[in-house]
């Protein structure tokens, strides 16, 4: 469970239903998701403009992938949304006030390229083929949809004030 005010990530032993651990990440933790492997959780860090890593062993922060568009100034990269590849090879991250999505290569944590998208980009779903990804842009009223293999924007869609989440239903 992230905590946005404490900057903490708790574990959960729900069985017992208590957190059993607690580790310390950036500012404003938001959302997740596990390496196919399961070894490390990725957590977006909203206002510190990183994904911290955190081996789920130990469950301490283990490393972090830093973000900057070119153009863009530090503090507009607000990282939110994040999905993995179900290979485990490539992570999908939104950048928030940036108005892109990074492209990572989870072995190196590399950034391997930068998509335009729409404003205020923060939720984000991969098509179960993983060809398309879609993008919710909160500022821009739309989401974006995505060709994985050109890393391009295809079109935006019109759908409504504010979206922040996306899911798929194939």
């Amino acid at each position: 469970v992230t905590s946005e005010v404490g900057d903490v990530v708790h574990r959960i032993d729900a069985d017992a239903g208590h957190v059993d651990d607690d580790v310390v990440v950036d500012t404003r933790p938001r959302r997740f998701a596990a390496t196919a492997d399961g070894r490390e959780l990725w957590v977006s860090a909203e206002l510190s403009g990183v994904v911290d890593i955190i081996d789920r062993q130990t469950f301490k922060v283990v490393g972090a992938v830093e973000f900057l568009p070119p153009g863009m100034r530090k503090s507009d990269v607000t990282p939110v949304g994040l999905v993995m590849t179900r290979d485990g090879r490539t992570a999908y991250v939104t950048l928030g006030h940036a108005a892109h999505v990074a492209v990572v290569d989870v072995a190196s944590r590399k950034v391997l390229a930068y998509i335009l998208v729409g404003k205020r980009a923060w939720g984000v779903a991969l098509s179960r083929d993983e060809k398309t990804l879609y993008v919710a842009n909160g500022f821009g009223d739309d989401i974006t949809v995505v060709d994985t293999a050109s890393r391009k924007a295809v079109i935006s869609i019109a759908v409504g004030r504010v979206p922040w989440g996306i899911a798929i239903d194939d």
